[in-house]
């Protein structure tokens, strides 16, 4: 009856390879939205830096003189720039971008001489090579494969962990699983995010949201919108691994196992028909281009995908210029806007800021953001910022990542079911208000996923009775809770039968290991 719970603890606790102290936030200070925006994330990650740039009243797109001029030399000048002049500018491995700044910058024409020109960029691709890219020469060009195994390399991104050729050897390199963002082990490249939406409020909301993000593996879902019209194929073809992964044993290719081998329910829609709901919160929606009978729909992020949302939840689409603007009156025919996703309760996005056209990689796939990859990292405890990245081929680029940078997907404790990160006394009323409730959900008591709240239910309750920290301020033991809510105390022996004998103490809390990863199933 446990096996479902039990398969839950045998997954990896959270880990983290970057920390408060090492995000640089930086913002407009002279929009007020950008400043509001950078205190409040301060509020939330107290050990954060925060560096105002004036800037004026920037619109969304600059060139790249400006962003040259006013934003790399205010981070990286030898005499003045802050990552130079701050003590602890050596320790930041993520730039925080907000509401306010530039997004998309503007390297002009090709000046002839560079094959593989890109006029247009992200903001937050750029600031990733913010230490090594200084001339407007080097941001247009973006000859992934002439750069990619040379050093420094520049449109080539150094902690993409997906499935190489060496260009030089032939040999193939495969994805080898997850990995912590190391700097010094990554040619000094740096991780970024975007704290951006419609709105101020949006934004902030997000930032809240990103700090509930607790993952139920069963009572949650990915969905994966497989249109077989999609312009980029489907799943089992365009976008799976190549060369795969081998964890522990198990050979996994594509986004249907990487979802299996850790555990996470998916709703896999591989029809022409539009998925507009859910039965369960999501969690993570991928799409691939094509929304409703191979057409795509301009508001379909806020008009077709009714499902609830889950704290936490990422959004990732394979569409040119989802991220083209944060303005809510910005209309690009049939092209769906991220900005959407955070205005309906989503958490963060992947997107670009123009068009991903093959670049020197050789292909529109190559260029966007390897889902396997990203969600694998998710699963396993990364944070945001290293999920995106570990798993975007090209920097100077047109991708960006808006969300949190530290949002990490917590694992569920069971008996918690409000998912606030705590067992006590509400979630004990929960599971009292459904007793012998069949057809129940999780957030109803039902922590076990057999169908029905039981005792099975209350010992694993019981069991975690006072997890998490604050739990224990109610001051009750695990049956003065139960006769302050009316329920039944069990006879002595029966506690011990289910407790262990311990269910009359108040049980202490219990925090999860930090960054010890459990021996997973086999798939």
């Amino acid at each position: 009856m446990l096996t479902v719970v039990l398969a839950l603890l045998s997954l990896p606790a959270a880990v983290r390879g970057v920390t408060e102290s090492g995000v640089l936030v930086l913002y407009n200070a002279d929009n007020a939205d950008s400043a509001v925006i950078a205190q409040y994330y301060q509020q939330v990650h107290p050990d954060v830096h925060l560096h105002g740039l004036n800037l004026g009243a920037v619109g969304e797109q600059v060139t790249a003189q400006f962003y040259l001029d006013n934003i790399a030399s205010a981070l990286v000048n030898p005499s003045s720039g802050v990552l130079n002049t701050q003590p602890w500018g050596d320790q930041i491995d993520v730039i925080v971008t907000t509401k306010g700044m530039p997004l998309r910058i503007d390297a002009g024409q090709n000046p002839g001489t560079i094959p593989y020109w890109r006029r247009y960029s992200s903001l937050e691709s750029e600031l990733t090579r913010v230490d090594v890219i200084s001339t407007i020469a080097d941001m247009g060009n973006q000859d992934y494969f002439a750069a990619k195994f040379q050093i420094p390399t520049l449109p080539g991104n150094p902690y993409y962990l997906g499935p190489e050729t060496d260009l030089h050897t032939g040999q193939n390199v495969p994805y080898a699983g997850p990995q912590a963002f190391v700097r010094t082990a990554n040619e000094g490249m740096r991780l970024t995010a975007r704290l951006d939406g419609y709105t101020r409020q949006d934004v902030l909301d997000s930032i809240d949201r990103a700090q509930r993000a607790i993952r139920v593996p069963f009572g949650q879902v990915v969905v994966v919108a497989d249109d077989p019209n999609a312009p980029n194929g489907n799943l089992p073809t365009a976008d799976r691994m190549t060369g795969g992964v081998d964890l522990n044993g198990n050979y996994v290719r594509g986004l249907d196992d990487i979802l299996n081998y850790n555990g996470q329910k998916k709703l896999h829609d591989n029809t022409a028909a539009a998925l507009t709901d859910a039965a369960d919160p999501v969690m993570g929606y991928v799409s691939h281009g094509t929304h409703d009978s191979g057409t795509l729909q301009q508001n379909y992020i806020a008009n077709q995908l009714l499902f609830e949302r889950a704290d936490g939840a990422v959004f990732h689409s394979y569409e040119s210029w989802n991220a083209c603007s944060f303005n809510p009156s910005y209309n690009w025919s049939g092209q769906g806007q991220i900005g959407q996703w955070f205005a309906t309760g989503g958490t963060a996005a992947l997107g670009t800021v123009e068009e991903p056209l093959p670049s020197g990689a050789g292909s529109g796939a190559d260029s966007i953001t390897n889902e396997d990859i990203f969600f694998d990292m998710l699963l396993n405890g990364y944070s945001f910022a290293e999920a995106a990245w570990a798993a975007t081929r090209q920097l100077s680029f047109v991708n960006t990542v808006v969300g949190d940078p530290l949002m990490t997907w917590k694992l569920w404790t069971p008996g918690d079911a409000n998912l606030d990160d705590v067992v006590n006394l509400y979630d004990l009323q929960t599971l009292g208000d459904h007793w012998q409730q069949t057809g129940a959900s999780w957030r109803e008591g039902d922590f076990n996923n057999d169908g029905i709240v039981n005792q099975a239910d209350l010992q694993i309750l019981g069991d975690r009775w006072s997890y998490g920290a604050g739990a224990a301020d109610l001051n009750l033991t695990f049956d003065q809770a139960l006769s302050a809510l009316g329920l039944p105390v069990p006879e002595p022996a029966t506690l011990l039968l289910l407790f262990g004998g311990g269910a009359v103490l108040l049980y202490p809390r219990r925090a999860r290991p930090a960054g010890r990863l459990r021996p997973r199933k086999n798939i």
